[in-house]
């Protein structure tokens, strides 16, 4: 389906939190007010967690803040990307609510792509899309399939369980009473355990390769303390409660945690990249790094929070 008319579009809300990152935000922003979307028929809120790095003054200099296009609402503390994105949603005026990162960039269509899909999947109470690396060094690569070989912009439209939220929107309507579990600041898991409680709802998830965003998480100072930093975040979630959104799968590497230890989820990434030679090259070329990552993971993981 093809929307034609203003009228048909939607009203959005695009929640975006945001800690730190002054100059990834900026680009956020700028491709957001480039998009192929009448600027009256979405609002952006942005959540400061507790930035202090002239985040707040770049937005006071260069947008008309709190003028029904921009909200900035800045907490003191910092607490986190689930209670951000808590803070966002509540405050959303629009019939779809959209999660955003604040180190990705869109393109023009994007959001009428997410529109267009809600369309001809009626019944979806959440759409999201694929997640592209724009950034060549093998730090990023090997992270891009570790993190998000399960969003590549690969194949048609489907149901899935999970899509993160820096590419999703969601049905206000289906969301009522759903919050991100704050429990878990800083272990990536929140995300996972929101589209798992929306789904054990009844909820139906609808991923859409073709909606894309490009993610500059790995393009700015990012180091291979990072990288295994980010692994320990998602191991440090995944036996905080994290393991809840994989299903009898997860549940069973909780209780048996030694089979961590060969790293199933090689298999699958594997699997994945097969599908497209870019990324069955990249899996390859980066595998002893990605080998490293997923060991370390799970190591922590086999060992547990004691």
């Amino acid at each position: 389906m093809v929307l034609n008319s203003n009228k048909e579009l939607p009203f959005v809300t695009i929640v975006i939190p945001t800690f730190n990152r002054e100059t990834l935000l900026s680009r956020c922003l700028k491709s957001l007010f480039d998009l192929d979307y009448p600027l009256e028929r979405f609002e952006i809120i942005i959540i400061d967690d507790g930035s202090c790095d002239g985040t707040g003054e770049f937005l006071l200099n260069n947008y008309n803040l709190n003028n029904g296009r921009i909200k900035y609402l800045r907490s003191e503390q910092n607490k986190g990307a689930a209670a951000s994105r808590n803070i966002g949603f509540s405050q959303a005026s629009g019939g779809l609510i959209v999660s955003l990162d604040d180190d990705c960039q869109v393109g023009r269509s994007w959001l009428k792509d997410l529109v267009e899909t809600f369309n001809c999947f009626p019944a979806a109470s959440a759409v999201g899309g694929s997640v592209v690396n724009p950034t060549v060094s093998s730090l990023a690569q090997a992270s891009h399939i570790i993190e998000f070989s399960s969003w590549l912009p690969l194949g048609s439209a489907r149901r899935v369980n999970n899509i993160p939220t820096c590419n999703i929107a969601y049905k206000k309507s289906e969301i009522e009473g759903v919050i991100f579990p704050e429990e878990l600041k800083g272990s990536v898991y929140e995300d996972a355990l929101f589209n798992h409680y929306l789904a054990k709802s009844g909820g139906v998830i609808i991923f859409n390769p073709k909606i894309k965003v490009y993610h500059y998480k790995w393009a700015h100072n990012f180091t291979k303390n990072d990288f295994y930093e980010s692994q320990a975040r998602y191991a440090t979630g995944f036996l905080k409660g994290g393991f809840k959104a994989h299903g009898v799968w997860g549940r069973f590497l909780i209780k048996y945690r030694v089979f961590n230890l060969l790293c199933p989820r090689l298999i699958f990434m594997f699997l994945r990249c097969v599908k497209s030679r870019i990324y069955l090259f990249q899996f390859i070329r980066n595998f002893k790094l990605i080998l490293s990552g997923e060991w370390f993971r799970n190591k922590m993981i086999y060992r547990g929070l004691s």
